[in-house]
């Protein structure tokens, strides 16, 4: 079988184009295998068929996820876990470190363990942060969690990320709307 469906219909699209100024999209069109003439080798190309399974994207050997709340408050510190797993069927990770990078005027410090000898398939383990955003709101920013790693006998690095907010404080009295910090 090749590319196409034998029986039934096919949608092919042709993307065409020309160098010259005015010349326009110039024309192609499509010749029976047949028709072809000339000095190179003409022959169809085996390609297999479809199949989910097959094509399917590979399952991480590990995974890394920052664990922060949507909003956070301005110039407050935050619990921010990040956590490092293997999923059960994949193999055992070893020599962890995880790290926390945070936009330019955040800061973050951790009492936890960032570095672990092994996580087993199916085990979790977890840095807690405490992360401080700077004392402005801020309308989007992007916490990033890596993991750099070795899984099987081969280094690695994975990677997560969290989008979060820091909206103005709230109002603690009778405001104009004049008075308000827009972001």
């Amino acid at each position: 079988k090749g590319l196409l469906r034998e029986q039934g219909d096919n949608t092919i699209a042709l993307a065409v184009w020309s160098t010259e100024a005015a010349a326009g999209p110039g024309s192609a069109k499509l010749v029976d295998l047949g028709a072809s003439a000339g000095g190179i080798k003409i022959g169809t190309v085996a390609a297999p068929s479809s199949h989910a399974k097959t094509y399917a994207m590979p399952t991480a050997g590990a995974q890394v996820t920052v664990d922060a709340e949507p909003f956070l408050a301005t110039g407050t510190a935050t619990k921010v876990p990040v956590t490092f797993s293997v999923p059960k069927d994949a193999p055992m990770a070893s020599n962890i470190e995880l790290s926390l990078k945070l936009p330019d005027g955040w800061t973050a410090t951790t009492d936890d363990t960032t570095r672990f000898d092994r996580v087993r398939p199916g085990d979790t383990v977890t840095a807690n942060y405490t992360v401080t955003p700077p004392g402005d709101p801020v309308h989007y920013a992007v916490l990033s969690a890596t993991a750099k790693l070795t899984q099987p006998g081969r280094p690695g690095t994975v990677t997560g990320v969290r989008a979060v907010q820091v909206p103005p404080p709230g109002l603690s009295a009778d405001a104009y709307v004049s008075d308000l910090t827009l972001v």
